[in-house]
């Protein structure tokens, strides 16, 4: 069987994150490890065009952003599977807007190049 890596430890991100809530504002190290989560994540997708694989990546990482302060530590203690969750939902829904925005210039260069 394959060894797993473990690129954030699920007690130091939670802790991070409890201490993030505290505050009211996002940290350095909470940053990055959103960073983290979101460049792994997209490796589970399939993109055409890297530049679409980046602007996922924003997506899921915005959506952390937008989100991250409506974790309630009092529901779950597994912060990492609640921002993992969030973040991908993000690289889902960029990927649909992504995708929305490729058909819509396709139609838009097939209606000019009849003329």
């Amino acid at each position: 069987m394959k060894d797993k890596k473990i690129y954030i430890d699920k007690e130091k991100f939670h802790l991070e994150l409890i201490k993030c809530l505290k505050t009211g504002r996002m940290s350095e190290q909470f940053g990055k490890d959103v960073m983290l989560i979101s460049t792994n994540l997209s490796h589970k997708f399939k993109y055409s065009d890297y530049r679409n694989k980046e602007d996922c990546i924003s997506f899921g990482i915005l959506e952390v952003v937008k989100y991250w302060n409506k974790y309630d530590p009092e529901k779950s203690i597994n912060a990492f599977a609640f921002i993992t969750q969030i973040a991908k939902n993000g690289i889902i829904k960029g990927y649909t807007r992504l995708q929305h925005y490729k058909s819509v210039d396709t139609v838009y260069i097939d209606i000019f190049s009849l003329e």
